[in-house]
């Protein structure tokens, strides 16, 4: 029976000096952490293109202050909506830019709480006849559409929502079919309207929608005429490639009853052309 009690105390006392040693550990790790962590703070980065095709940006940035007095810079793969093939200083390597991108710099670099980086923009130089123009991978917004792709530096997204109660002469294909929603959309650079099919290219186009039915996207043609989109429906948004641009209609399939809306049954399946 003594054996026995003893054995048990010393198995207390070693269970007691374990959840001792991980309380230690624990602080301890903190504490290297703590010695280790570096203060985060905001620098100003000014972005530069060595080409000179762009402007420089500037961009505030959360750095990390490490033990040996380098910095981490937390970098983006977007500057002013353009995507960013790669970053890099004079006096350091280049780094592939993706979201979460870490650029360590020398304090030296830092000079007033600014640095200077250099960056490649994702762009490319296009011909169309004897015109060339460079265009970017970036991104537009207006209103609820939203368009990802290669255009002009300039560019700018402009929708019009056209009220399709409205309009009229345009039929779909499709007489299951009826209109919800039409939008004209145009990319302007300088005043200028940028189609990508002349440089034979395509832009992705998302615009927020709540559908009741899988949606169907049309594409109003100069003649009046539509033609169907291939497009896609997720997350409330609908999807699509588009190479050229101006109206695009959104529809969904009428009420099954009486063929149409029932909040709206003098609405039918025609469009004008004119926002």
């Amino acid at each position: 029976m003594l054996k026995n009690k003893i054995a048990l105390k010393r198995l207390r006392n070693v269970i007691f000096l374990g959840l001792i040693l991980v309380v230690m550990l624990g602080i301890y790790n903190k504490s290297i952490r703590d010695s280790k962590a570096e203060d985060i703070i905001q620098i100003n980065a000014v972005m530069h293109d060595p080409e000179n095709i762009t402007s420089e940006k500037s961009v505030a940035v959360n750095a990390t202050k490490n033990v040996d007095g380098t910095y981490n810079l937390q970098l983006s793969n977007l500057v002013d909506g353009k995507k960013v093939n790669k970053y890099w200083i004079r006096t350091g390597e280049e780094v592939q830019a993706v979201s979460g991108t870490v650029l360590v710099v020398n304090e030296s670099d830092v000079v007033d709480n600014t640095i200077d980086i250099s960056l490649e923009y994702d762009r490319k130089v296009i011909t169309s006849g004897e015109q060339s123009l460079a265009i970017y991978n970036q991104t537009l917004t207006s209103n609820l559409v939203t368009v990802n792709g290669y255009v002009p530096e300039k560019a700018t997204l402009n929708v019009q929502d056209a009220d399709v109660d409205s309009l009229n002469n345009i039929t779909l294909p499709e007489s299951n079919l009826r209109i919800q929603k039409a939008y004209d959309i145009t990319i302007d650079n300088s005043g200028i309207a940028y189609k990508p099919n002349d440089y034979g290219e395509t832009v992705n186009v998302s615009i927020a929608y709540t559908a009741e039915k899988t949606p169907t996207v049309y594409h109003v043609l100069a003649d009046n005429s539509v033609t169907k989109v291939e497009s896609t429906y997720e997350g409330r948004m609908v999807k699509f490639v588009a190479s050229d641009f101006s109206v695009y209609l959104i529809a969904e399939e009428k009420n099954a009853e009486n063929g149409t809306d029932d909040e709206n049954p003098t609405n039918t399946n025609t469009i004008s052309n004119t926002v």
